[in-house]
């Protein structure tokens, strides 16, 4: 791993090796240039959850813990990847020099915003099966790629049923369940590490269970 910086308030680059991990030092915006990452959550408790999986185009903040010394955060790359490093300093100056770049980060900022209420939102309403579907179907929208699986989208990072638990707010039992009875449906292939995913059959059965809760509500 290499950081470059070219000057006292220049942009900063960090060049990650597949499989190596990056604890951010600086404050600011990191927006992934290239490569594909994890972004782990490390609580007060020095509990690690993975709360999000990011790609070319997105990006993410680091922002000081209010302890000084207390646990933060750290990135893990699947594939060897570049960060582009926005100090927090100088995000007015960077919108101000180069409005291109900094339209780019806000884009990636509003997507990681949408993906968190989303996540949320899922928390609060959604059953563990529906939101693995809904967090699969968000994966394969980002990082799938076409499989000789006839309509089958593999995610391509090696999405551990822990990583996939952390995600979805579920125990790893409960994931591992879940991706065995979706599975079952032809929704899902899974393999070692790796996930398929159908993305018509996923949403078809998002709606069958919609339908349920609303016949509930109504009865």
């Amino acid at each position: 791993m290499t950081s470059v910086l070219t000057g006292p308030r220049a942009l900063a680059t960090v060049e990650i090796a597949a499989g190596a991990s990056f604890a951010p030092e600086v404050p600011g915006v990191y927006l992934i240039l290239q490569g594909r990452v994890r972004y782990v959550h490390v609580t007060d408790e020095g509990q690690a959850m993975v709360t999000g999986v990011l790609g070319a185009g997105e990006a993410f903040i680091f922002r000081r813990p209010w302890l000084p010394g207390s646990p933060s955060g750290y990135v893990e790359a699947y594939e060897e990847a570049t960060l582009l490093v926005v100090r927090e300093r100088d995000i007015a100056e960077l919108s101000a020099r180069q409005p291109t770049l900094a339209a780019a980060i806000t884009r990636a900022l509003m997507r990681q915003t949408t993906d968190l209420l989303d996540m949320v939102g899922d928390l609060v309403l959604a059953n563990a099966r529906e939101r693995v579907l809904r967090t699969l179907i968000r994966l394969a929208d980002r990082h799938g790629v076409p499989s000789a699986q006839g309509d089958y989208v593999r995610i391509a990072v090696p999405l551990k049923h822990r990583d996939l638990a952390t995600l979805v707010g579920a125990c790893r039992e409960t994931v591992t369940n879940v991706l065995a009875d979706l599975a079952a449906t032809g929704a899902v292939r899974t393999g070692r590490a790796t996930i398929s995913v159908c993305r018509a059959r996923a949403i078809d059965l998002l709606e069958e269970s919609r339908d349920r809760h609303a016949v509930t509500t109504t009865a």
